[in-house]
């Protein structure tokens, strides 16, 4: 069903909370960090996990949208989103000087916006069933579990390198962190080839049309 994907980010996020809140010093002086770098560290991280249960519903909303043919309002809800978020951070870092606190409260309460608009679209639009199914639950669990393993190596390669620049200085953390920035702008352009991907190939599978769908896979291997 349309809900389980989000039931399960749900349920994911909070987990996520659990363990790793009481973990966040030891986190933060694995990574490196130490002196007053340490103490805003663990402030962002724990003040950010807050928002991971509304990140994960983003994703899992993205997904449904996807599936239904609406790359539209995904588009929308993310510019949205980041343009809510670079206006709260203004707000909160520069207006009332929270600093680091700030800009974590800025990122939550975008990505609970987010959350909140495909939460309104999955159940009120499209209908969906609120009451969690275990069975189904399960089936995207299992489903999802290429990208669980994909996303989980890349957040350790983005960890480790993170980990060198912090023990290198803070110079060398504040260039990394601008170098990480350009990347993820330019994995965000691949991710756009890749969202329309999939509901292309989907579409013209759906409809039985293989060379359709191998003449959308050739194009857009050749834009990646």
């Amino acid at each position: 069903m349309l809900s389980d994907g989000l039931w399960l980010a749900a349920t994911a996020g909070l987990a996520i909370i659990a363990v790793v809140w009481p973990l966040a010093p030891a986190l933060v002086s694995l990574v490196g960090a130490e002196g007053e770098l340490a103490l805003q560290a663990v402030t962002y991280l724990r003040i950010s996990l807050l928002g991971v249960p509304a990140m994960l519903l983003v994703f899992a909303g993205t997904g449904v949208l996807r599936g239904m043919q609406d790359t539209t309002t995904p588009l929308l809800v993310s510019v949205g989103s980041f343009v809510l978020n670079a206006l709260l951070n203004l707000l909160f870092v520069l207006g009332l000087g929270w600093g680091v606190a700030g800009s974590a409260w800025g990122t939550v309460l975008a990505q609970s916006l987010g959350a909140a608009v495909y939460l309104t679209l999955v159940f009120g639009r499209y209908g969906a069933p609120i009451r969690p199914d275990l069975a189904g639950i399960r089936a995207a669990g299992t489903a999802g579990v290429a990208l669980i393993i994909r996303t989980a190596c890349l957040q350790v390669v983005l960890a480790v390198a993170a980990t060198l620049a912090t023990r290198m200085g803070e110079g060398q953390i504040e260039a990394h962190t601008i170098a990480l920035r350009i990347w993820t702008l330019l994995a965000f352009a691949l991710d756009a080839i890749a969202i329309a991907g999939q509901a292309i190939t989907g579409h013209a599978l759906g409809a039985g049309d293989a060379e359709a769908t191998r003449q959308a896979t050739r194009r857009m291997v050749g834009w990646g």
